[in-house]
């Protein structure tokens, strides 16, 4: 027995030693792909879970680990937080979510391959472990954007290598994709600043439930075959809930008589040159507010109209993961994924995705019968890739997913490419950004869509702090690390030497090993948490 014991710990040792370390991530540079301390919150209003990241400090823990070289169990730094009591929700916006009172949840625990890159290179969108340029005692987790020799530019929230987009895979964008709208998650409809984000055509065959959309096709009384068999589209727009600095207008030709002038100064909305004019969304209490100022029917037509079209904008890169006053400002995004469960019960037809980035539109055309999927671009005729997925031992529904990141057009079935991927030039004068960016239709079949939801790429800041640098140098076993957290995240873009030299490199994470979650137990008057085991979040990392 003694001896078993024994071989069992020198195989223990030799393992940390010369193969795996772990390592505690202490920050959320890496949110919400991998996690720091944070407290998981619970949106009062549309039930999605998420993470809300706070300082060691705030979580009652002592500083970084800082000093002596990185050992096994070393938390991984990288980023600042700010102030606790107050998240926004990711999915639905509310703001304002108090959390002080939430128990803190550690961060994720990783194991990380000590030997992966003296096999290989290190790869463009890999996560890799290494220690901090300024500070070798710190070690450091972030992802892999420039290679040795490139030059490194971050241009509209993508990344460029000697003047090329750099373009992820299917597997780099399920790893890095941050959840921008899930419908099985969403608000009661009686709260005034919310409307739905999925508008369902009265007529068409479409059914929307809690968790779920159905459509059953089939001729109605008042219709004629062909005009039944017309495509009826449920059409995404992005509601914004509250706040913004987008600016809308709408047209009034004549400001009532019977209603004081807006001041600048005090309010968002003004008039001049025949439009009324808004920045960011309007609260439905100021809405309600101006309607009541006067009795002109085209006033309230077009406070109603400007009303609407403030709250659907643009898709910005919000971080639940970060206090609100952490960003001074959004960004805007048009590279997107649409991801939905399809269950065929009856009838011969297709199912169709389509999506925008503001200047094209692009088409996938799913074939039930013929177990296909068609890509059409607008303005092309024909499809301009086909594919096909291959027969399954079950069935079921299959798992659409199809993308718009980094200008090109992506689609997998049951996780699987089913074509090569449609890469396309931005073209000389900037898209419109999409406020309609997806919809989708079916014709001929009976159908069940479910897990509708829509996610967003990481989009690189261009700044970090006071630097302005956009465009970056690497030398020979020289790598350009960014965090996905990017509004807060340090990395190299804001070292004084950007670059990562190769012998910094301590390895590659690949399990998330050891996350936990807070259990709670009611002793002496009042709850006390201690940490117990998260088995669902145990995964590999992409």
């Amino acid at each position: 027995m003694f001896e078993s014991l024994l071989v069992l710990a020198v195989a223990v040792v030799v393992f940390r030693g010369f193969i795996a370390e772990g390592y505690l991530i202490s920050t959320g540079s890496m949110a919400p792909c991998l996690l720091g301390y944070h407290r998981r919150v619970d949106c009062p209003s549309c039930g999605y879970q998420f993470a809300r990241g706070v300082s060691k400090a705030t979580s009652g823990r002592v500083g970084y680990a800082t000093s002596g070289d990185p050992e096994p169990g070393q938390e991984l730094g990288g980023t600042e937080t700010g102030p606790v009591s107050a998240a926004i929700c990711p999915n639905c916006g509310l703001d304002e979510i108090e959390t002080a009172a939430l128990p803190t949840t550690e961060g994720d625990q990783l194991l990380v391959h000590k030997n992966a890159f003296q096999f290989r290179e290190p790869r463009r969108w890999e996560v890799a472990v290494f220690r901090n340029p300024g500070d070798p005692r710190q070690a450091y987790v972030k992802r892999i954007v420039g290679l040795p020799g490139e030059t490194i530019e971050l241009i509209d929230g993508d990344v460029y290598a000697g003047g090329l987009l750099q373009r992820k895979p299917l597997a780099t964008q399920l790893g890095m994709r941050i959840l921008v709208d899930d419908h099985a998650h969403r608000p009661a409809e009686a709260d005034p600043d919310w409307q739905p984000r999925w508008l369902v055509p009265e007529t068409g065959g479409w059914t929307e439930h809690r968790n779920r959309f159905d459509f059953r096709p089939g001729e109605r009384s008042d219709h004629t075959a062909e005009e039944s068999n017309e495509l009826a589209w449920v059409q995404y727009r992005h509601w914004l809930r509250s706040g913004g600095t987008h600016r809308t207008s709408v047209r009034l030709n004549r400001w009532p008589d019977d209603a004081t002038s807006p001041d600048a100064i005090f309010t968002p909305l003004s008039y001049r040159d025949g439009r009324l004019h808004y920045v960011g969304a309007m609260p439905a209490r100021e809405r309600d507010r101006w309607l009541d100022r006067s009795a002109d029917p085209r006033f309230h037509e077009a406070v109603r109209q400007l009303y609407e079209r403030s709250h659907t904008t643009w898709v910005p890169d919000v971080y639940g993961y970060n206090h609100p006053l952490d960003v001074p400002q959004f960004y805007p995004l048009r590279d997107l994924m649409f991801e939905a469960s399809l269950e065929r019960h009856g009838g011969t037809g297709e199912f169709r995705v389509e999506m925008t980035d503001g200047r094209h539109e692009f088409t996938t055309v799913i074939d039930f019968d013929r177990r296909e999927a068609r890509l059409h671009v607008a303005g092309v005729e024909g499809p301009v890739r086909t594919g096909r997925w291959p027969p399954r031992e079950a069935p079921g529904p299959v798992l659409l997913q199809m993308s718009t990141m980094d200008r090109q057009i992506l689609v997998a079935i049951d996780g699987a490419v089913v074509f090569e991927p449609v890469a396309y030039a931005e073209g000389e004068t900037p898209p419109d950004l999409p406020r309609y960016p997806v919809r989708f239709a079916a014709r001929g079949v009976d159908l069940t869509v479910s897990g509708v939801q829509v996610f967003r790429d990481v989009y690189y800041t261009p700044r970090n702090r006071l630097n302005e640098q956009t465009t970056f140098e690497l030398h020979e076993d020289e790598f350009f690390v960014l965090g996905d957290n990017s509004p807060v995240s340090i990395d190299s873009r804001s070292w004084d030497h950007p670059a990562v030299h190769r012998s910094m490199l301590i390895g590659k994470p690949f399990l998330v090993h050891l996350p936990s979650r807070p259990g709670r137990l009611w002793w002496g008057g009042e709850d006390r948490y201690f940490r117990v085991p998260d088995l669902a979040r145990i995964r590999y990392i992409r």
